[in-house]
């Protein structure tokens, strides 16, 4: 198994006479491997330009620089339009966090980008509870989507696309997941296994919401597809059929959902074909 994420707090800047090309190496397996890395911008802001650490400074990584208030923190790092990095800010002021008091960790306020970087990481962390298959360019996406834009219009070398905000982030995450799963597909049965065998392990009322969530927008997948015409449409015949090779297979969630399916399927057939006859009968009379 290999992570989902992996928050990184650690850089160094180009100058240093290290090896880039191991380093580079090393973060493109993770990509290979769907790891979604997140990188501090670093705190060399004072440098002016073009102060971000290598590894953020890479295009494969999320970059996060720090903001106090709704303005860039003096020490977060900045790029410049060849570098087209920082790509977000988060706080990283002032940020409660354990410190160290001689022989003892107490809680006190911390500044830097180590304190903004985390932020992001949880956050995609609270976007892969809700859609688990999310790879990093969608996630990308998505805080670009719901970021709050600061400083210049769009991107800018300071604040890249923007502060993130997690309010703006669940619902649109909600509309876009039930959106993919009502196009069918092999994906939408392993949402459903994965909210199955989660809430399995749990119990959590909010994965069994999702886990119903998901089965209903299966449901409006087929309701969709038996409403294009004819009686089994090829696109969703062949969904059907995963679906009862899925139940043979694993009885354990695709059984019961296969049997609720064929239920759900005859029910519209028949609704189907009595609306039919009763549009034939006005057709008639008139």
């Amino acid at each position: 198994d290999t992570p989902h994420i992996i928050n990184n707090s650690w850089g160094f800047p180009k100058e240093l006479p290290l090896s880039r090309a191991m380093f580079e190496e090393v973060l493109s397996r993770w990509s290979e491997l769907g790891i979604i890395s997140v990188f501090a911008a670093g705190n060399d802001g004072k440098r002016g330009d073009d102060s971000i650490l290598f590894p953020g400074s890479l295009q494969h990584v999320i970059t996060v620089g720090a903001t106090d208030g709704k303005k860039r923190a003096y020490f977060s790092g900045i790029g410049s339009t060849e570098l087209s990095k920082p790509d977000f800010v988060a706080p990283g002021h002032r940020v409660y966090s354990l410190k160290k008091y001689g022989h003892s960790f107490l809680l006190g306020p911390m500044s830097g980008t180590s304190m903004a970087a985390p932020y992001v990481s949880g956050l995609i962390a609270l976007m892969k509870s809700y859609d688990p298959f999310i790879k990093q360019e969608h996630a990308y996406k998505l805080l670009k989507l719901t970021s709050l834009d600061l400083g210049k219009s769009g991107w800018d070398p300071e604040h890249g696309w923007g502060l993130v905000k997690p309010s703006r982030l669940k619902s649109i995450l909600q509309d876009q997941l039930h959106e993919k799963l009502s196009e069918g597909g092999r994906m939408g049965f392993s949402y459903y296994e994965h909210f199955y065998r989660i809430w399995l392990e749990n119990r959590d009322p909010k994965v069994l919401g999702m886990l119903v969530d998901t089965e209903l927008a299966l449901m409006a997948f087929a309701e969709k597809h038996l409403k294009s015409g004819g009686n089994t449409p090829a696109i969703f015949g062949l969904w059907l059929h995963e679906l009862e090779r899925l139940a043979k297979m694993k009885s354990e969630p695709f059984a019961p959902l296969h049997q609720r399916v064929l239920k759900r399927v005859r029910f519209l057939r028949i609704t189907g074909k009595t609306e039919l006859d009763e549009d034939k009968k006005i057709q008639s009379s008139e």
